[in-house]
């Protein structure tokens, strides 16, 4: 087992402001245009994890999905995130 961090993509169904990050710490909030948010960023280890997961519980923020992202999908990803939040 590893203690290589990992970047993890994380999807909540609510539109959090950048007041939010504060919350989640490294972490970048895309706002997708059906209401959704996506916390992207890199995470320690599965520890870290269960904390950012604990929180957004704590919070009352309902979770979506979970993805670990490897660097191919992780700029596949942002580009396209990128692309919906400037309505291309």
């Amino acid at each position: 087992m590893t203690n290589q961090s990992r970047r993890y993509e994380i999807c909540i169904n609510a539109h959090l402001s950048d007041a939010w990050l504060l919350n989640f710490e490294q972490m970048t909030i895309s706002r997708m245009d059906d209401g959704r948010s996506i916390l992207t960023g890199m995470i320690a280890d599965q520890a870290a994890l269960h904390a950012i997961l604990r929180k957004t519980r704590d919070m009352g923020l309902e979770l979506i999905s979970v993805n670990q992202l490897d660097e191919d999908e992780n700029k596949g990803e942002k580009n396209a995130r990128n692309n919906e939040s400037n309505g291309l």
